[in-house]
């Protein structure tokens, strides 16, 4: 999954105002829903392996948890938007892809606990010598949740329907490298063979979110071309079948969505118990985040997988009396960071620049950037804005990012001294007869900072980085627009000075963020629309960002995702202010949950979930 702009979070209702406007392409709206914290959300996962494969303690038809808990129940979830769709393959809101990710399996599986890739469907796979081929055995004796067998026919078909280009699958780009498709043949009975056009570094991440597909029921449908008319909120329950741990129960269209367990779902516990322990998983769509936080709070709903920071503090007084528990799983995948225009070319409709060249001036000068950073009170913002549930960064990867976060970077502590003798190096100076900064031409330094009207959040980060730089003598407009308008302003008419916006999806790793740090790519967001890269430290990130997607290294890898990290935090293209925490609230009755940074936060393990009795 390609990392996206986010809304989340944005006053009382994180769904409010996600999609792009204009020209923003169909691929970056669908591309981290998981940043919007709510779909399976992983594009190019990759964890590198050894070139064998196999599970631990698998048995002939099942995989063994060392898990334990107590059969029965219902578990109630508040989501704060409907599902549209059950149709995995092309759903791309993230409500449809939060409920259907538990109807689906996948053959080769992120642990979002542990961060790595752990066999799946394909209880083994061997990866060739130049990493373009991977043989994979699947497991036997496992079925769908309507007891029909499961098979290589129906991996082959799977895929068959995800490259399709007439179907638009949102993962089709996943499994393309430089426009050539994967290939896919079936072996045997339990065999298929996957070929790559060229090494690719993410490729066995790439097998975590494609959910297969069911070749009995949905063959017909995609022969005569009706493939993505299937599994719509009116289907018939008992023509939606999957291999996850719940099947489809029952539908009330923008009410709710009911679930119940998989009698035929091929995983067991430590005492071989058959999984999920749960009997059904409800759904409870609310109008807001508001709504669903006192339904908690009044005992109708028993989880809520994402707490805002305004709601934080009223949750944690009611812990003791209200049966309720906040688990803080830590700093999410996204962050939050200030950004300058750093477009230098001249709009062809007016024939001038898109930024005022005495700006533009600024805003390149790689001093002025640190200036800033230093003179940001990080501190500040996790304190007043998100109630301690926030961490302060550096570089744009987060620190719960366990295998690629890179803590050798630069620190920007604040640090006022410092940001005054970085804007004396690069020429500014403050009269003592107006306390203004002005540039070395004499002009006073002021520019206007916007973000979207309807995120409360960086509303209020805006006004206390506005605070933060007035000593140094830099005035700050504030402007809050509609959250689609921002987004043309980043990616259509460059028309902004400075920006706070939020990068991130449901990925941790790099592959996921060529479409940002590549110059070419289409969220590139201080300069998009490059051409070409328009400094040396550019065209070097470049490099390393290609190098990193085409080997299957694991070490390799890092060393240049490393690289990256710290030319990020030296060259400051953006500064990096925060990442959110993954704050979870939940009845204190539910066992074996434990919340995660990449979605889905509280259910990735829904299948060892259960209620105390």
């Amino acid at each position: 999954m390609e990392t996206k702009l986010s809304n989340k979070g944005a006053g009382r209702n994180p769904h409010a105002g996600k999609s792009p406007a204009g020209r923003v392409s169909r691929r970056l709206f669908l591309v981290v829903m998981l940043c919007l914290g709510l779909g399976s959300g992983v594009c190019s996962r990759f964890v590198a392996q050894p070139r064998t494969q196999s599970g631990t303690g698998i048995s002939k038809d099942a995989a063994v948890l060392n898990v334990q808990g107590q059969r029965g129940g219902r578990l109630v979830v508040g989501i704060t938007a409907a599902p549209r769709s059950f149709n995995w393959v092309i759903a791309n809101d993230s409500a449809s892809r939060q409920v259907t990710y538990q109807l689906l399996g996948d053959l080769i599986h992120l642990n979002r606990a542990t961060q790595q890739i752990e066999p799946a469907l394909a209880k083994s796979w061997q990866v060739s010598k130049d990493g373009l081929v991977y043989t994979m055995r699947l497991r036997e004796g496992v079925h769908f949740s309507d007891g029909h067998s499961f098979d290589a026919d129906d991996v082959v078909f799977t895929f068959q329907v995800y490259l399709d280009p007439k179907v638009n699958s949102t993962q089709r780009a996943l499994l393309t490298i430089n426009g050539q498709p994967l290939k896919v043949e079936k072996l045997g009975p339990l065999t298929v063979r996957f070929t790559f056009p060229q090494a690719h570094g993410p490729a066995e991440r790439a097998f975590d979110v494609i959910g297969i597909l069911p070749r009995h029921l949905l063959e017909s449908a995609y022969r005569e071309g009706r493939f993505e008319k299937m599994w719509t909120l009116a289907e018939d329950p008992k023509n939606v079948a999957g291999l996850g741990p719940f099947r489809l129960q029952k539908v009330v269209p923008g009410q709710r969505v009911i679930l119940e367990r998989n009698p035929h779902y091929w995983k067991v516990d430590g005492r071989k118990n058959p999984l999920p322990y749960l009997d059904e998983l409800l759904f409870e769509v609310l109008p807001d985040q508001n709504a669903a936080t006192l339904r908690l709070v009044s005992g109708d709903i028993d989880l809520l997988d994402k707490v805002l920071p305004t709601d934080y503090e009223f949750l944690k007084k009611s812990e003791a009396d209200k049966g309720i528990s906040l688990i803080n799983a830590g700093p999410s995948l996204q962050y939050l960071f200030l950004g300058f225009n750093l477009n230098n070319s001249v709009n062809p409709a007016t024939q001038k620049p898109y930024v005022d060249p005495e700006k533009e001036g600024w805003f390149s000068n790689v001093n002025f950037r640190r200036a800033i950073a230093y003179a940001i009170d990080r501190s500040s913002i996790i304190k007043l804005v998100y109630h301690g549930t926030a961490h302060e960064i550096f570089a744009q990867t987060s620190p719960s990012n366990k295998f690629w976060f890179n803590p050798k970077i630069v620190r920007y502590d604040l640090n006022l001294s410092r940001a005054r003798e970085l804007l004396s190096q690069a020429g500014f100076r403050v009269p003592s007869s107006d306390g203004v900064l002005r540039s070395p031409s004499g002009a006073p330094v002021e520019f206007t900072l916007v973000t979207n009207a309807d995120n409360r959040e960086r509303t209020r980060v805006s006004s206390l980085i506005q605070s933060d730089l007035q000593p140094l003598g830099i005035q700050v407009k504030l402007q809050a627009v509609e959250f689609n308008a921002l987004v043309g302003k980043l990616t259509q008419s460059f028309d902004y000075d400075a920006v706070i916006m939020e990068l991130g999806g449901g990925d941790d790793d790099p592959g996921a963020e060529m479409n940002v740090w590549l110059s070419s790519g289409p969220l590139h967001v201080w300069h998009v629309g490059e051409e070409k890269p328009s400094t040396a430290w550019e065209a070097r990130i470049d490099t390393l960002m290609k190098e990193q997607m085409t080997t299957a290294q694991r070490a390799a890898r890092k060393k240049a995702y490393d690289e990256v990290q710290k030319i990020v935090s030296e060259e400051l293209p953006i500064i990096p202010l925060i990442s959110r925490d993954v704050v979870v609230a939940m009845k204190k009755q539910i066992g074996n949950l434990q919340p995660v940074v990449i979605a889905p936060y509280a259910l990735w393990n829904s299948e060892q979930l259960y209620l105390k009795h």
